[in-house]
C-alpha cells in the first residue's frame, strides 16, 4: 500500500450507542469486581480487627449497604439520556468549613452548566473548568447520553469532548486516550 493511499483513507466512524454499551458494560464489570474487594476488606476487617463482635460485622454491613446506596442513586442519575439547549454556565464558590487546626479557609469551585431539556426539565451539569470555559457557549444544542457524565455538542462533526471524563480530543480521535472511552457521534443519540 503506498503512503498516498494510507493518508487517503477514511477515518473509522464514530461510536454508536452499541459501542458505548459495550463500553459501559465493561466499566460496570470493573466497579463490580472493586464493590467486591470492598466488601471483603469491610468483613475481614470486622472479623480481625473487630474480633468477629456484633457491633463490628453490623459496621461492615452498613458501609457495604451504604456503599451499594450511593452507586445506585449515581447510576439513576446518570442512566438518562437528554437534549437540550445550554441557557447558563455558573461558578459556585464551595467553602470548607474553618476547623480549630486549620486557620485557613479552603475554598474550592464547583463549574456548572444549566440545561433546559427539549422536554422542558432544567438541568444542571457538573464540568470541569476548562470545559466550561473552552467547550460549552450559551444558546448550544447538546446531548447527554445515558450512562456517561458530560454533555456533549450537537453542532459538530467530531464532540472533541470526551463524555466519561471530560478530556479534551484531537479531531481525528477515535477513543479517550485517558479512560479508553470510544468516542461517540451525538448525532446517533438524538
Amino acid at each position: 500500500m503506498s503512503a498516498r493511499s494510507i493518508a487517503t483513507a477514511p477515518a473509522a466512524p464514530l461510536a454508536g450507542p452499541a459501542e458505548i454499551q459495550n463500553f459501559l458494560r465493561r466499566r460496570a464489570r470493573w466497579a463490580r469486581w472493586f464493590f467486591i474487594i470492598v466488601a471483603i476488606t469491610a468483613a475481614a476487617i470486622a472479623l480481625v480487627a473487630g474480633k468477629g463482635e456484633p457491633a463490628a460485622l453490623a459496621t461492615a454491613g452498613v458501609v457495604v449497604v451504604a456503599m451499594a446506596l450511593l452507586t445506585l442513586a449515581a447510576k439513576r442519575r446518570l442512566d438518562v439520556t437528554w437534549i437540550g439547549e445550554v441557557v447558563r454556565k455558573e461558578v459556585r464558590e464551595i467553602r470548607d468549613r474553618k476547623s480549630n487546626d486549620d486557620m485557613v479557609r479552603r475554598i474550592e469551585h464547583l463549574y456548572l452548566i444549566h440545561v433546559r431539556t427539549d422536554t422542558g426539565a432544567c438541568r444542571e451539569v457538573s464540568v470541569g473548568q476548562s470545559a466550561l470555559e473552552r467547550y460549552y457557549t450559551t444558546g448550544e444544542r447538546v446531548v447527554k447520553i445515558g450512562g456517561l457524565p458530560m454533555p456533549l455538542k450537537l453542532t459538530s462533526a467530531h464532540p472533541g469532548l470526551c463524555a466519561s471524563c471530560g478530556a479534551f480530543l484531537a479531531t481525528d480521535d477515535r477513543t479517550c486516550s485517558r479512560c479508553k472511552c470510544p468516542v461517540p457521534d451525538p448525532t446517533r443519540f438524538q
